[in-house]
């Protein structure tokens, strides 16, 4: 009687049971799925025995890969700690399932279904195992692969404040980021020929921010050869320019001479006193912040219903008017525009009773606030006021909504 009881109870709710884990570092549970008992659900959960928290489960139904196949598992076998796929080919094969990637979930960065590169190869990951640590990717000629996560440098995110997307160059060579490599520190980067290159991050200039005073976009020189600064090192403290006649270069900076700097980075960005890969990292992950702070505010500013102003009569510049503004001539500066270049500064712009407005990624003004009035901030709120800014030798730069602040030519 306890025997019939004891194998309904077995047939109502399932097994779950282990398997000894003695000559194999793979431990494998099997479990039905109790919303629907059928011998096509069974899933194995693998873990990693060696210290490390990861779990690598698949079930009939998943696509896996195998070395240079891919396909779909029809079922597993926990007691042999088998998986069997029916292949693209339409093979079947049992394999063991340290030998199994599923086109599912992550290991640290690496995710099924993002893009990835190997060397010279680019392609889609398709199979990701985080306890063996090993990836599959399938590549843009339709070649498979599984290699160990080491290798692959991923389609997404940065490194060290180098990013996907990002302008680079190599040495003599110039491209853009397609991938990074957070295990090994690398960089792949598609190079304007069209092939593709992974080197270790330390050998890649990228082409954005700025090292000790020079910055992506100045002019510079190498001896008797002008250009134009298109990346900087700062593991190698080097300078990658691309001169007039075509060729690209990465130099160190020690070697090169700046000739005129270029408006993104103004004179007093506090950019140009970047020395450390640290501070460069740190200076990009503010920037990130500070842009993801302006996104919500102006998500939240679209869904407010919109309010028609008239335009503001025109008020005379003048200490008067507004205390510490500058009338702008040729060679003036406007203190409106420096007050908010430095960090630093930000006191001066409150001492006017002044407010900073960043603008990302490189510049900034200080507004008046509300209640007080500030020409500089009144005379490009409209277009049609913007004579007014040229009368004073300005002009207007807009902030990429509908308002605008007269600047300094």
């Amino acid at each position: 009687m306890k025997n019939i009881v004891f194998l309904l109870s077995m047939s109502l709710f399932g097994c779950a049971w282990t398997q000894p884990t003695l000559n194999n570092p793979v431990a494998v549970e099997t479990k039905k799925n109790s919303r629907l008992p059928s011998s096509y659900d069974a899933c194995a959960e693998a873990s990693d025995t060696q210290g490390g928290d990861s779990i690598f489960s698949i079930c009939s139904g998943d696509r896996a890969s195998v070395n240079q196949r891919t396909g779909t598992v029809i079922g597993v076998n926990p007691r042999k700690k088998q998986v069997t796929i029916r292949f693209e080919s339409g093979s079947i094969e049992t394999v063991g399932i340290e030998y199994v990637t599923a086109n599912k979930g992550c290991y640290l960065k690496y995710c099924a279904d993002d893009s990835g590169a190997v060397m010279q190869r680019a392609g889609v990951i398709i199979g990701v195992n985080p306890v063996t640590k090993m990836i599959s990717l399938r590549y843009n000629s339709g070649v498979i692969e599984t290699v160990s996560a080491q290798h692959v440098s991923v389609g997404k995110g940065c490194l060290r404040g180098y990013c996907v997307g990002e302008r680079a160059a190599i040495n003599t060579r110039v491209g853009r980021i397609i991938g990074v490599n957070p295990i090994k520190y690398y960089i792949s980067v598609m190079l304007d020929s069209g092939v593709i290159e992974s080197v270790s991050q330390e050998y890649v200039a990228v082409g954005k921010g700025c090292l000790s005073g020079y910055c992506v976009g100045d002019r510079g020189a190498v001896g008797s050869r002008a250009g134009k600064i298109v990346g900087v090192n700062p593991l190698k403290n080097e300078i990658a320019l691309t001169f007039d006649s075509g060729v690209s270069e990465s130099v160190h900076i020690d070697n090169v001479s700046v000739n005129s700097l270029c408006y993104q980075y103004s004179a007093n960005d506090y950019r140009r006193d970047v020395e450390t890969l640290e501070q460069f990292t740190e200076t990009f992950t503010t920037d990130d912040r500070q842009e993801a702070e302006l996104e919500r505010a102006r998500k939240e500013a679209a869904k407010k219903p919109v309010e028609v102003k008239k335009e503001p009569a025109y008020i005379p510049a003048g200490p008067e008017k507004n205390p510490g503004y500058l009338p702008m001539g040729p060679g003036a500066k406007d203190p409106n525009a420096q007050f908010c270049y430095l960090r630093s500064t930000q006191q001066k712009c409150e001492e006017l009773n002044g407010i900073c407005q960043w603008i990302p990624p490189t510049s900034s003004y200080c507004q008046a606030r509300p209640g007080s009035t500030d020409p500089n901030a009144i005379f490009c709120s409209h277009r049609s006021s913007q004579q007014k800014c040229q009368e004073l030798s300005g002009v207007c730069e807009w902030t990429g909504q509908a308002s605008g602040y007269c600047q300094a030519r």
